[in-house]
């Protein structure tokens, strides 16, 4: 089956020079397909990144957990962070935990409650700490979402995320072209992406979406009085 993920970056850099008249938006000052590359991977790590939930960028992992043991260490050469975690006993009951950004070491036998993402080695192999000692067999189901990974090309696709949903980095990434010579427009553009965005989000209260759109734009809004002081 086709992929859902055709479009390239290059088709999108065609797209935006049309509003940036005729400015530069690669291999500017010899630089090769700057800025125009780095912007892309900026966008893209933005929208695969926490606190955006997607369906078509889900994946899971099994673990067997045991009586001794509170501390698994899987190969997940994907991982971009922990979204849900449930783990199963042996008669068949289903439990969800609670996600925990870091975990003690727990010798007390118990039905496990939490989970951590403990170590990430940086080489896909992913440490997670269950608190408490599992008090007999269960099997864990971790649900994440997966990393970005870096494009090195403007004809690298915007794989995962599908065609139809192009409009979500079209405007993040025209906003990024705006930054390079009208911080305003930058602003203007990079608001109404991340609305579209947060949009789709229907895992997350408004007042969490809120949060994260006010602070994110706060810090954006920062960059601009630096560079307008410098």
């Amino acid at each position: 089956m086709a992929s859902n993920s055709t479009l390239t970056i290059n088709n999108t850099l065609s797209w935006c020079s049309a509003f940036c008249l005729g400015r530069v938006l690669s291999n500017w000052n010899g630089a090769t397909n700057e800025p125009a590359l780095t912007s892309a991977n900026l966008t893209y790590q933005l929208l695969l990144g926490a606190p955006f939930v997607w369906p078509w960028n889900r994946n899971t992992v099994s673990i067997t957990m045991d009586i001794t043991h509170t501390d698994y260490t899987k190969a997940v050469s994907d991982w971009g962070y922990i979204e849900k975690c449930v783990i199963t006993d042996p008669n068949g009951k289903a439990y969800e935990l609670d996600i925990a950004p870091v975990l003690g070491q727990s010798t007390q036998a118990a039905r496990p409650s939490k989970v951590a993402v403990q170590v990430d080695d940086n080489s896909g192999n992913i440490t997670f700490r269950f608190m408490a000692l599992p008090d007999v067999v269960y099997t864990a189901i971790v649900t994440y979402q997966k990393a970005a990974p870096l494009m090195s090309a403007l004809t690298s696709t915007w794989a995962p995320i599908p065609d139809k949903y192009a409009y979500l980095y079209e405007r993040i990434f025209l906003a990024h072209m705006y930054a390079t010579f009208d911080y305003n427009k930058y602003l203007q553009e990079l608001e109404l992406g991340l609305r579209q965005a947060m949009a789709l989000q229907t895992g997350l209260d408004d007042a969490a979406k809120n949060i994260f759109l006010e602070q994110f734009l706060r810090n954006a809004r920062q960059s601009q009085k630096v560079g307008g002081r410098v």
